[in-house]
């Protein structure tokens, strides 16, 4: 089966389309699989175990879904793809995503892509037309519940990627500003599962930008 890559920032809109398709093409409860983010990040021994796993199992229809997908590193995602080309036929492979900004061009080129719906960020609050440092210094308001630290890395998610698309500097500072978006993604999806306090978010964000902060300025 074609693998699938679902782009959303709400889990539970991927779950029920998940849900859905399992139904639809009668995958059995129990042979729906799914894989998560280990600390921070899925990791290669994860996929190998995969690979491990696929050669084990049945010819019944199975589903794997792999969650966290940006998390993913080049070479996870290198990794993978031998077994997205090589899969059984009757396995369905799902990746889940924020987006596909951090997915590599291979890997989209094999997956049909659902976008899903994203949760509404209200951005009329925030100046995109401020300085670096501005931005610094409106995390003040965000520092002290999750769901605003949440909001936060959604409008600098959104700032840096405006600032990829228009920018017209070289490759390398490019690679620079994508760092900064792969960061963010991460550390949004830490917050919203309370694996880590907004103020440290914050403060390693803060510190993770401002090194990053002179090819933007």
């Amino acid at each position: 089966m074609l693998p699938i890559l679902i782009t959303t920032n709400v889990e539970k809109t991927a779950q029920k389309y998940i849900d859905d398709l399992g139904k639809k093409r009668g995958v059995f409860p129990s042979y729906i699989f799914t894989i998560r983010k280990d600390g921070i990040e899925l990791k290669i021994e994860q996929m190998r175990e995969l690979m491990t796993d696929i050669s084990r199992l049945s010819s019944t229809k199975t589903m794997i879904v792999i969650y966290d997908f940006e998390t993913a590193s080049t070479q996870v995602q290198n990794i993978l793809l031998k077994t997205l080309e090589e899969s059984p036929s009757k396995f369905q492979f799902i990746l889940v995503s924020m987006g596909e900004e951090t997915v590599l061009p291979t890997v989209l080129s094999r997956v049909k892509v659902i976008k899903l719906g994203k949760k509404k960020v209200e951005l009329e609050n925030f100046n995109f037309g401020a300085s670096i440092a501005d931005l610094f210094a409106s995390m003040g308001d965000f520092q002290k519940k999750p769901e605003k630290a949440v909001l936060l890395c959604d409008k600098l998610l959104v700032f840096f990627k405006k600032k990829m698309e228009t920018s017209s500097r070289k490759n390398e500072q490019i690679g620079q500003i994508v760092e900064i978006i792969n960061e963010l993604l991460k550390v949004r999806m830490l917050l919203q599962r309370n694996n880590i306090s907004p103020q440290l978010a914050i403060d390693h964000l803060m510190i993770f930008i401002k090194l990053k902060i002179e090819i933007l300025t």
